[in-house]
């Protein structure tokens, strides 16, 4: 552990900012030092709460935004590699209680917009340059309310603009088979205005969705859509859409493969990520739940599931069940195999899960044969009520 990385976690109240150091000793929490502790803000919800690494007003340095459910809140690097809160930056109109959002060049102008998912109502921000953002949902959005819970940006018509798949969440609570909210398939018109065409492209309206990926697992050129959902063991498990290409009445197709690529892991899904785990040159993915999460690599024209053959089946904390939410695949000491993070939270809502008020963060180490639950000397084990985690290197040295 030689280089010095930093890895952010949205906490039920900071955001940890964490330096690993050049003698090996892991990582530790800087967030107090420079000026990213969230100190003030309410305890995380349920299913609330995302982070983003990125350089919003494109000064070369990376910026820290997080959405828990009031307010977003940008932390602006300044030069000497400190933070300044800004709580005004992302402002809709109208407001939104936002639990995710998603960065992304909405017009092709070279900058990253922003679209805050809300439980009600999206909102769509432009980015007018120097921190500067417009509130552009009223003529760029549908109008519809809906429970937005994650959301992924690609070209899925090959149009050479940037659609995105938001992935909804529950529209009725009906324990234990819940009314899932349908997704949105957002097709963009090159200027940033979007429509939703989910119905003309096949996306049936099932599951209920908490995270959403966009990887092309068949490698044929296009990108398909990975959406975990949500209470997958008794409503809809998880789900692979296949991209068929530029065809159908708005230019796209999807068709459902979940069962014949291996993919319906049946979980109370909560995040997902795309890494090579095992250095075959292809993406596997790594699901998070209460308990056991899923592990499935890469195999044939789908995925088979290697959690407990690869050592990953965690199921247990010390006071109940694990639950995890938030992941990054990468490979954090540098020795060639990737390893994978999950941020630990209670789960708020649901009795069965018999977990404490805290939850430990879980550490994969990758190796040839599998993955080292929790290592010594990491670092990124303090007990708290994670949601969202993002990777990045704030310090710019590499």
């Amino acid at each position: 552990m030689n280089e010095t990385l930093r890895i952010t976690l949205a906490l039920a109240l900071l955001a940890c900012l964490a330096t690993r150091e050049a003698r090996a000793q892991g990582f530790v929490d800087v967030s107090a030092a420079l000026g990213t502790d969230a100190g003030g803000r309410p305890g995380v919800d349920a299913v609330g709460g995302g982070v983003s690494v990125i350089d919003l007003d494109g000064d070369g340095r990376l910026d820290i935004v997080l959405t828990m459910l009031e307010a977003p809140t940008v932390y602006h690097q300044r030069p000497d590699g400190t933070f300044t809160r800004r709580d005004d930056v992302l402002a809709p109109a109208s407001p939104v209680e936002a639990g995710g959002h998603l960065p992304f060049d909405m017009d092709g102008d070279g900058d990253l917009d922003v679209l805050l998912l809300g439980r009600q109502a999206d909102a769509l921000l432009r980015n007018e340059g120097e921190l500067v953002f417009t509130d552009v949902s009223a003529t760029h959005l549908p109008d519809v309310e809906r429970w937005s819970a994650a959301a992924a940006p690609a070209d899925f018509d090959g149009d050479g603009d940037l659609d995105v798949y938001v992935a909804a969440y529950i529209e009725t609570l009906e324990y234990p088979r819940h009314v899932c909210a349908p997704d949105m398939l957002l097709l963009n018109d090159g200027a940033g205005r979007f429509s939703d065409v989910a119905a003309e492209a096949g996306i049936a309206s099932d599951g209920c969705g908490l995270a959403v990926v966009t990887h092309d697992y068949d490698l044929d050129g296009d990108v398909d859509v990975l959406v975990v959902n949500d209470f997958g063991m008794f409503v809809t498990p998880n789900r692979l859409l296949r991209n068929d290409g530029p065809s159908g009445a708005r230019g796209v197709t999807f068709s459902e493969r979940s069962v014949e690529s291996g993919f319906a892991s049946r979980l109370y899904g909560m995040g997902v990520a795309v890494g090579d785990l095992d250095a075959d040159g292809r993406g596997d993915v790594v699901a998070s739940s209460i308990g056991r999460p899923a592990m499935l690599l890469a195999r044939g024209e789908g995925f088979v599931d290697r959690t407990h053959a690869r050592g990953a089946d965690v199921v247990f904390s010390s006071d109940g069940y694990q639950t995890t939410w938030g992941l990054a695949i990468e490979d954090f000491d540098r020795d060639g195999w990737a390893d994978v993070v999950m941020s630990g939270g209670r789960v708020v809502a649901s009795n069965f899960a018999l977990n404490g008020a805290y939850q430990p963060n879980v550490v994969m180490r990758g190796g040839a044969s599998g993955v080292e639950v929790d290592p010594p000397g990491w670092g990124l084990r303090p007990r708290g009520s994670g949601r969202g985690l993002a990777v990045g290197d704030v310090d710019g040295d590499g």
